[in-house]
């Protein structure tokens, strides 16, 4: 007897003693009439049947979904998968066809817009066999009118926003600042701080302001004090010439 598959193993038992759960994949792919991939805006579908005539749908208790819906979002190529629950050692035999959303083979529709063909459509599955892959191509007939379809757009990164920093309240006297500007391409605008910036500002009033030497301890006007001794210094020589002036006669 040949040994199972480890999937048998791992995969998650059904109800019944001795069931599994293996995986049907179908993939769906779209080309035009010069066999490039082409996007797609419609949705396929691929029926699950029990007989090669594709007359009689597989039971539910084997592939709960059935049609098996393959939406292509506007690609080139989309895939779906379906659970199959497979009861016992005895393989199960079944048939996947291209099929309307109504279930009935496309061979069998009244009309279809591609040339089709499914790859892998016979298929045998089996507590050995849990997996199996279908493929289906849709081609679009030669001269044939191609809608275009845009493609879904990519991921953009959303736009960060720089929050100014702030512009410096104080710095070294003669120093140029430049704030960063508001926006994006400005020109910012220099700003040059002399001391007169940094000099304090009194509650209530204007900016002090002082010119000439730094002055120290009191600030009496000398001036006015040496011009007065010089003037009694004068008078004293002039008051004593006229005494001696006298005594002479």
């Amino acid at each position: 007897m040949p040994e199972k598959v480890g999937a048998a193993f791992d995969s998650s038992e059904a109800e019944a003693p001795g069931s599994y759960e293996g995986t049907l994949k179908v993939s769906m792919t779209v080309l035009d009439p010069n066999g490039n991939s082409i996007g797609s805006n419609e949705t396929f579908y691929a029926g699950v049947f029990a007989d090669s005539g594709h007359t009689q749908k597989a039971s539910s208790d084997l592939v709960s979904t059935n049609p098996i819906a393959i939406p292509m979002n506007r690609g080139s190529y989309a895939e779906a998968a379906v659970p199959v629950i497979i009861t016992g050692d005895t393989p199960i035999h079944l048939y996947v066809t291209e099929t309307t959303e109504d279930g009935t083979p496309v061979k069998k529709a009244d009309s279809f817009g591609y040339d089709w063909t499914v790859k892998g459509g016979v298929l045998m599955m089996s507590s050995y066999k849990l997996n199996a892959e279908v493929e289906i191509v849709n081609q679009w007939p030669e001269g044939s009118v191609v809608p275009t379809i845009e493609p879904l757009p990519t991921d953009v990164p959303p736009e960060v926003t720089e929050t100014p920093e702030a512009m410096p309240t104080s710095a070294p006297a003669g120093e140029t600042v430049t704030p960063v500007p508001a926006a994006e391409g400005a020109t910012p605008t220099p700003v040059v701080i002399t001391p007169d910036d940094l000099t304090p500002t009194p509650a209530g009033g204007e900016a002090q302001t002082h010119e000439g030497a730094v002055q120290t301890g009191d600030d009496t006007d000398l001036a006015g004090w040496l011009a007065l001794l010089f003037a009694s210094f004068v008078m004293s020589i002039a008051i004593f010439s006229a005494f001696f002036r006298r005594r002479k006669i």
